[in-house]
C-alpha cells in the first residue's frame, strides 16, 4: 500500500504545472517510488489469492534453501502466474523483518529476464540465514 505522507504522482504534476519548474530529486524519487508500491498494490488487489500463496510458497522455499535467487528464479518456477506478481511478492517479503532482521539480503543483481523491462536489473537475494553463514565463515577465515 503506499504510503500517504509521500507525494503522488498527480501532487507532482500540479506542482510542476503551478510552479513550471521541476520538483527537487526527492520528491521526483518519493512520486516513482509511489508510483512502483502503487502498482504492485493493484496487482496483488487483481489476483486470486491462490496464486499468492503459490507465488510465496516458492519465494519461503528459496530463501530457506541457502542458494541465491531472484525474480528472474521464481517466476521460472512459475510460468502461467502474473510475471509482475512475482516482482510484487518478492518485493513484499524484502520488506519483511523477523526478529529485528530481513527475511532476505541483497547479494547482487542481474538483468531481468521479463521481456517488457527491456534487461533492467533485479536485486539477486540469499536468506538471511544463509548470508549470516557465509558472513561468518568468511571472517572466521580472515
Amino acid at each position: 500500500m503506499a504510503d500517504p505522507t509521500r507525494p503522488t504522482v498527480d501532487d507532482l504534476k500540479t506542482g510542476i504545472a503551478a510552479k513550471e519548474a521541476r520538483p527537487p530529486t526527492a520528491h521526483r524519487v518519493a512520486a516513482g517510488e509511489a508510483a512502483r508500491d502503487d502498482g504492485m498494490a493493484r496487482v496483488e488487489a487483481g489476483s486470486d489469492p491462490r496464486v499468492i500463496l503459490a507465488i510465496d510458497a516458492v519465494i519461503e522455499r528459496a530463501i530457506s534453501s541457502g542458494r541465491r535467487f531472484s525474480a528472474n528464479t521464481i517466476r521460472d518456477q512459475l510460468p502461467v502466474s502474473d510475471s509482475h506478481l512475482v516482482g510484487a511478492r518478492v518485493h513484499s517479503y524484502a520488506l519483511r523483518r523477523v526478529d529485528g532482521h530481513p527475511l532476505m539480503v541483497c547479494v547482487g543483481r542481474e538483468p531481468s529476464t521479463l521481456l517488457s523491462t527491456k534487461s533492467a536489473e533485479v536485486k539477486v537475494w540469499l536468506g538471511y540465514d544463509a548470508h549470516q553463514t557465509i558472513h561468518r565463515a568468511a571472517h572466521a577465515a580472515s
